[in-house]
């Protein structure tokens, strides 16, 4: 079942200007909260690294606001239920994104991630997240966001984000047959080079 509730929270179809997905992630958040509250941390700990990841990344960069506070319900669940050994830092993730901070989408992208990206624990998910699904997506302020995003992540990691994510963009900035992740690989390129600049003025 896991596999497919972490597939469920990231479904999201291009339909023309649109997509379809929203009804999908919001149901996928409401079943990883019931999971949370139905079974003991002991049962739940092989899973819960997975589904956190997934809620997390959710709750920062979802395009929908009800799908980022559905998700954010579903981790204080996990905080609460699962206690602090399976959920690491959980009490500070829910205090710098709570339910009326993440209604801020620009705020989830440039404020929030980086602040929950600076636990180790989470922060390899995060870049994941953003640089494989988010430079790709058919809303071109998503793509922005998550370049911009990228951008302040670099500074935290700049040595993850140079083995790993700069080979990606590089080649996909050049994709002659997806026009959005050409568009949101460009824009990455640009901000994560702009701080890695930065960061060798700072040296």
């Amino acid at each position: 079942v896991i596999p497919r509730i972490v597939e469920a929270i990231q479904y999201d179809v291009p339909r023309r200007r649109t997509s379809v997905g929203q009804n999908v992630r919001d149901a996928a958040c409401y079943t990883c909260w019931a999971l949370a509250r139905a079974y003991a941390p002991d049962v739940l700990q092989p899973f819960v690294r997975k589904l956190n990841l997934s809620v997390i990344s959710t709750f920062l960069f979802d395009r929908e606001v009800n799908c980022r506070r559905a998700a954010s319900a579903a981790f204080q669940e996990m905080v609460g239920r699962q206690g602090a050994k399976n959920v690491p830092h959980g009490i500070a993730i829910l205090t710098a994104a709570d339910f009326y901070t993440l209604g801020n989408r620009k705020s989830s992208y440039i404020n929030i991630a980086p602040k929950i990206a600076s636990f180790r624990e989470y922060r390899e998910s995060i870049i994941d997240t953003l640089y494989v699904v988010k430079l790709a997506h058919w809303d071109i302020e998503i793509r922005d966001l998550s370049s911009k995003s990228l951008g302040q992540l670099t500074i935290l990691d700049p040595e993850l984000v140079f083995r790993k994510v700069l080979p990606f963009v590089m080649e996909h900035c050049l994709d002659e047959q997806n026009m959005a992740a050409r568009h949101g690989c460009t824009m990455a390129l640009a901000e994560i080079v702009a701080s890695l600049e930065g960061i060798e003025r700072h040296c």
